[in-house]
């Protein structure tokens, strides 16, 4: 007699969505030319959440961020051109059909030039 054994294993994953993102400015103010720290966070979300950062629905690099769980943190050196430019936060994962997603409006100080003439 033979007796063959079959097991079989299933992995049940459970989906679950982050929440709307939340999106913080540590700089009072944003100058032309310094660095800006921005945070991004979300709560739960299985598997956990991927961050993307945008201005104006422009990926930036992801060398300017840090993740930790549920927390992005994006160091952002600030140009005249981001001036009144959207900054977005993006979070996903599988349990989501579409990104959830924040933004604010950047205003930017610009330096100016002054020319002494003699």
């Amino acid at each position: 007699m033979i007796f063959l054994f079959f097991f079989y294993h299933a992995v049940l994953l459970l989906l679950a969505r982050p929440t709307k993102p939340e999106l913080y400015q540590s700089n009072e103010t944003l100058i032309e030319h310094s660095l800006a720290l921005f945070i991004c966070t979300t709560q739960g979300g299985n598997p956990s959440p991927t961050f993307t950062w945008l201005i104006n629905q422009i990926p930036i690099n992801g060398s300017f961020s840090i993740v930790s769980p549920n927390t992005s943190e994006l160091r952002l050196p600030l140009e005249k051109r981001f001036h009144n430019g959207q900054l977005t936060c993006q979070v996903n994962n599988q349990a989501l059909d579409n990104p959830l997603s924040t933004s604010r409006t950047l205003n930017i100080q610009c330096k100016k030039f002054l020319f002494k003439f003699n």
